[in-house]
Formats: structure tokens, sequence, C-alpha cells
């Protein structure tokens, strides 16, 4: 894989790398650092199993996946589980998730229920704890056909959004008591995906909405937009997303429905309901804010890694091409604080050729572009089974994402899953410039 950074400045290297090895992978996996200093990382997870297995059991994901947590006192050196209490039990989830934690130490862990055998979600719920994760009070948001990904940010008052989507669009609650009480879902947006959700230093919230929703249930080809709101969800403003994408369609042979808005519904057979291909593989499409109130979006084109930022709540923006890349890059990460500093991460190639990169990124100032360090390409601890193949393996991305997280030293962190026959878990990473 070749590429270029584009107004480089200095090179990024791993300053630490810790394996934690579980008997379960954290596919997937989100990462927060407590007010404290402790840090805590999410992930879904079963154990490894062959394609065989898999498919001569279509309930092994129902039955032994679950979403699980572990937190570090040491800054990343160890890692053990965390107990999610005893109202965790049937609630929650077993695929995609989401932590959060307030300016009070509060933590919020959003998880969303899965069916394999039926092939939809159908439960979001959400845990709490006030006390670094010691103990946990677990509420049902949503119990719906079709509920998906879910996400949970927390505004610099306290106040709690979730957003998520079903059948019906993109979904937004909010908790302005620490997660004892939730208000009623109010729609964001009829018939879209929740790709992200970002929170600003003022309360600016910002939904990421794509065409695929309810775990690719629904499309609707007009949406590609970001929706923000000023007012904690009553009203949202949608604005274009910026660069071009291509969300693809319908698998051919998948059987669909026209809806009255334009949107369409699956309706055949679910073997068939994965979209055709799109040439980059989409699903989250991330914002962020920064201290100062700037919004950023972070997404892929064939020709590598494009960053915009808008100084007007997303009304318009600037953008530029951050990395030039021989290889096909895809699922980005990006999160921001203080004044233009971003953390971000993706991953670049197929095959044997997969490899994850990181990002520190400063802003420019004056229309100065960004500079930007990124690390060498990094291989990724996962695998999946392949039949086809001598060894029975391929690499994988174990997820559509790896999450940055800034720390409390100006130094930030990201977590890769770790997911094989033998070796599953997850993989600590701290980065430094050069």
């Amino acid at each position: 894989m070749q590429s270029k950074v584009l107004s480089a400045a200095q090179s990024l290297i791993p300053s630490q790398q810790v394996a934690h090895l579980d008997i379960q992978q954290a596919y997937e996996p989100m990462v927060v650092q407590h007010p404290g200093g402790d840090l805590f990382v999410s992930g879904a997870g079963e154990p490894f199993v062959s394609d065989s297995e898999y498919y001569a059991r279509p309930s092994y994901w129902d039955s032994f996946r679950r979403d699980r947590l572990w937190k570090s006192h040491d800054n990343g050196a160890t890692w053990s589980r965390v107990d999610l209490g005893p109202s965790a039990e049937g609630v929650i989830g077993n695929s995609d998730m989401d932590l959060a934690v307030a300016p009070d130490g509060t933590l919020y862990y959003v998880s969303m229920t899965w069916v394999e055998t039926i092939g939809e979600g159908q439960q979001i719920a959400i845990g709490v704890s006030r006390d670094i994760g010691e103990t946990w009070r677990w509420n049902v948001l949503s119990k719906h056909r079709y509920d998906d990904r879910p996400w949970v940010d927390v505004a610099r008052d306290g106040t709690v959004h979730v957003v998520w989507n079903d059948g019906e669009g993109v979904q937004h609650v909010v908790s302005r008591d620490a997660g004892a009480t939730w208000s009623q879902p109010a729609l964001v947006y009829r018939h879209a995906g929740s790709s992200h959700l970002a929170v600003g230093p003022n309360g600016e919230v910002a939904v990421r909405l794509i065409p695929w929703a309810a775990s690719h249930n629904f499309r609707n080809p007009a949406v590609d937009a970001i929706a923000v709101s000023t007012d904690a969800g009553v009203h949202w403003k949608l604005s274009p997303a910026p660069g071009q994408r291509n969300w693809g369609t319908w698998r051919v042979g998948a059987v669909h429905s026209r809806l009255d808005d334009g949107a369409e519904m699956f309706t055949g057979d679910r073997a068939t309901r994965r979209s055709s291909g799109t040439g980059i593989p989409r699903w989250v499409e991330p914002l962020a804010w920064d201290g100062e109130g700037r919004l950023y979006a972070l997404w892929a084109e064939p020709t590598g890694m494009w960053l915009a930022q808008s100084a007007d709540r997303g009304t318009t923006w600037d953008k530029w091409q951050i990395v030039q890349s021989s290889a096909r890059c895809y699922y980005p990460y990006v999160v921001a604080h203080g004044d233009g500093e971003l953390a971000a991460s993706w991953h670049c190639g197929e095959g044997d050729a997969l490899r994850w990169q990181a990002a520190q990124i400063t802003m420019g100032h004056g229309g100065a572009p960004p500079r930007v360090m990124v690390s060498s390409p990094l291989e990724l601890d996962a695998f999946e089974p392949d039949g086809l193949r001598h060894d029975g393996v391929r690499r994988a991305t174990a997820g559509e994402y790896l999450p940055p997280v800034f720390l409390r030293d100006g130094s930030f962190g990201v977590v890769t899953p770790m997911q094989g026959t033998v070796r599953n878990g997850f993989t600590w990473w701290r980065f430094e410039s050069r």
C-alpha cells in the first residue's frame, strides 16, 4: 500500500501497545476515559467459530454473543472485565454499542439487541453508572422491530442524547437527570440511518443521516445529510453532507417495495438483503465538534481520506484531502477537542494487505490547510473464517470503525479488536509524534 500525507508535519508512532486477551473478541469496540483517569472499552463478541459451525447453528449469535465492558486503572497497562450488574440480564445487547462519559463522571453504555435468526434488531437499552463502573442501572429505551445502530453523547451541562434508527426513521431521546428518566422518542428524520452522533460545546447536536437504515431493511436514496439541533432536539436543520459518496442499491434479487416518501423497504428473503457493492464500504460516517463549536466530518473517497470543517453548524464547509492512497481506504472515525485538535483512524486495503492507520490533525487558521501526522500502516490482529484459503482464515476489520480517544495528558489512544481462533480480546494503542 502506498499513501501520501498531504500537508504532513511529523510522523506518528505507537508509544504503547497492550494486547488484552479474552475468551471473546471485542468486535467494533468503543472507548472513553473517565475524568478520574480510568479507561473503559466496550465490545461485542462470542467464541470464534468456523463458517460451517456458524451456519449449521443459525442461533449461535443469539445464544452466545454479548456486549461486554472492560476497565483499566493504570493507563491501559492492564485490563479487567466489568460486571454490568443484575439489571443487565436480558437487557444488555449483543451488537452495536456506544460509550459516553459526562463531565461529572457518569458513564453511559447504550446497547442494541440483534436477532440473527430473523436478521433484525429488536431492542435498544442503556446502562448508567455513577460510581466509575462499580454498579449499573439499565433501562430499555426502545423495543421495536428494526431497532438499529444506537449512539450516545453528553453535553457539558450533563444533558444526555441518544439516537438510533428503526422502521420509522432516526429516533432521538434526551435525559436531563443523569439517565434516571428519558424523554419519549422523537423523529429526527423519516426513513434514514443513524450513522453517527456528536454533541458540541454549547449543546449543539449533530446527527449523520445515511440512506441505509434498519440493518439494510430500508433504503432512502434521497438522504445523505447532517441534521443539527441547537435546542436539544426540538428542531432540526438539515444540510447536505460534504463530499461525494456512492451508497449503492439493492443487490440483484432483493425484493423491495416503494413507500410514500420515496424510501424503499425490503420485503424478500433475508439472504438477499444486502446492498450491491459501493466501491468503498460505508456505514459509520463520523462527525465531531471541537471545543470552539466547529463541526468536522471525515470520509473516504476513491483517492483517499477527506476532512471537512464547518464554522456555521454544517451550513457551509471547507474541505481538504488529507491522505492520498493507492489502496482503498474506508471505515473512518474521528474525535475532536480544544481549538481544532483532531484524532482519527481508518482502514486501507483488503485481504492479506489489510492495514489501519491512526492520524493526529491540527487545523490551520486563515484558510491554511490542516497539518496531518499519520502512522505507518499497522496490522490488525483480526481474522474471520474463509473456507477457500489453505489456512482457513482471512484478515478482517472486525467492525466498521476503530475508535480514537483523547487522553487527559494530551495524547490519544485507539482500540483495535483481536479476533481469531486462539487470540481474542482487543489491543490498546497510545500514539506520540516524532
